[in-house]
């Protein structure tokens, strides 16, 4: 674009001098402009003068265009990143089910192995030539092998759910207790006791 001595444009430059706000001035002969050509499109241009010549130069940018090109890139960063929230959240909620699958097999074959040693250990128990009871940390009967029926005279549902004292001719004496309270040492305990049948009979 030529520019005359009076500084007017000597040709058509499309920019509506009564919109001509000036942004920022980068030197005598540069400027950064805010404008709109004849169309009432608002402009950024820069103006800068040619050295040597009566030639200035004008670069513009329509302002729509650029705004539609920064929300085309915004629209497009905010779809990638809703596409990795999605992703990320889809992954976690796979790993999370396969967490919670491996868990549940975990489970299972935890109650088979025990419903397998609690099988072996009725069917060892209720063969044993010697009486086997097992105790709650209560002191209270939970199982009883069948040696033990035939020999207090009492039946299953007589003695689970009671004190072991009831077995001891002494009942539930200071040693008794003293007794029952060793029974969870590592190393186990050795005593001797009397005991009492259901007809009231001592046997050692």
């Amino acid at each position: 674009r030529r520019i005359d001595k009076t500084g007017n444009y000597s040709n058509d430059l499309r920019i509506n001098h009564d919109y001509l706000e000036i942004i920022e001035t980068f030197s005598n002969s540069a400027k950064f402009v805010k404008a709109s050509d004849n169309e009432g499109n608002e402009l950024i241009a820069l103006i800068t003068h040619v050295p040597s010549t009566s030639w200035t130069l004008t670069i513009k940018l329509n302002v729509a265009e650029v705004n539609e090109m920064v929300g085309d890139r915004i629209l497009l960063t905010t779809l990638f990143v809703l596409s990795m929230l999605i992703t990320i959240t889809v992954i976690l909620f796979y790993a999370y089910k396969k967490y919670q699958l491996n868990n549940l097999k975990n489970l299972v074959e935890a109650k088979r192995q025990t419903e397998i040693l609690e099988k072996n250990y009725d069917m060892l128990a209720n063969h044993a030539n010697d009486m086997i009871v097992r105790l709650n940390d209560r002191g209270e009967i939970i199982d009883l092998n069948q040696k033990v029926i035939e020999t207090y005279g009492y039946n299953r549902e007589e003695l689970v759910g009671t004190e072991v004292f009831i077995l001891r001719a002494d009942g539930k004496s200071p040693s008794a207790e003293e007794t029952f309270r060793n029974f969870s040492r590592p190393e186990g305990i050795v005593f001797e006791a009397m005991h009492k049948r259901k007809d009231g009979s001592i046997f050692p």
